[in-house]
């Protein structure tokens, strides 16, 4: 059995290997990025390539005391997932996302949370519309919902709203950027993986940090939309946009 110490110098020498792991992934996520700069026609395939390393280190950062590192891909995952093929990520774009993370790796230290979310926001995001104009910011927005067609409809309607909009696909995910972000807003379906819509809902109404958002669940199956002090449920179909106005100029 390893004694204490000895578990410690194990843990520090993984510690070690996932950055120099994570500095060969930048190397080769830069390379890409480069040839994104001049190659457009093989545009897709390097980011892609870009795309598959940002998800490595989304995964690894996390288990090995990185967890910033996570936040920063998962962020790049949103925004890609949002503007695809309604705008081109250009080579300077990518790298606001990448150079914090090199950052951190050369520090060898993960940012505390008040520093995390002032890289977070730092960040670009999705508030652009197709002829170029930024909508003005209204702050975060998570959204916990599976992935499939209400999932992009949900997120490009309160991206046009002007919040920067979260995505995620589990529960524990969901109270991950809730805590971490302070969302102004939070969005989600009536189901993710092991919990009801309405039992994550009242989940985040008990944590500090989301306690005050507005909360929108959706739902296919409501007769009608209806809604209390913020709080929403919304019924997905031909009237969700506006209802989704009308619960948001609420005071």
């Amino acid at each position: 059995m390893l004694k204490e110490d000895d578990v410690e110098l194990v843990l520090a020498n993984m510690r070690a290997d996932f950055i120099i792991d994570c500095k060969e992934k930048l190397d080769a996520v830069q390379d890409n990025i480069s040839l994104i700069g001049r190659d457009g026609s093989n545009y897709n395939d390097h980011l892609m390539m870009i795309k598959r390393e940002a998800h490595s280190l989304k995964g690894l950062g996390g288990t090995f005391g990185f967890p910033s590192i996570t936040h920063i891909c998962h962020a790049l995952e949103d925004y890609l997932e949002m503007t695809e093929g309604r705008l081109d990520v250009t080579p300077d774009i990518l790298n606001q996302f990448f150079d914090p993370i090199s950052r951190i790796l050369d520090g060898q230290q993960n940012p505390d949370e008040n520093q995390t979310r002032e890289i977070l926001a730092g960040l670009p995001d999705q508030l652009q519309t197709d002829s170029g104009q930024v909508i003005e910011g209204k702050g975060n927005a998570v959204l916990a919902m599976p992935k499939d067609l209400w999932r992009t409809i949900a997120g490009q309607e309160i991206t046009s709203l002007g919040y920067k909009v979260a995505m995620v696909d589990t529960v524990v995910g969901a109270i991950d950027r809730g805590l971490t972000l302070k969302p102004e807003l939070i969005v989600v379906g009536m189901q993710l993986d092991r919990a009801k819509g309405i039992e994550l809902a009242a989940a985040f109404r008990e944590f500090k940090n989301t306690a005050d958002a507005k909360i929108i669940i959706l739902s296919a199956s409501i007769g009608r939309s209806t809604h209390s002090e913020n709080t929403a449920m919304i019924l997905k179909g031909p009237n969700f946009s506006s209802d989704l106005r009308q619960f948001l100029n609420t005071p």
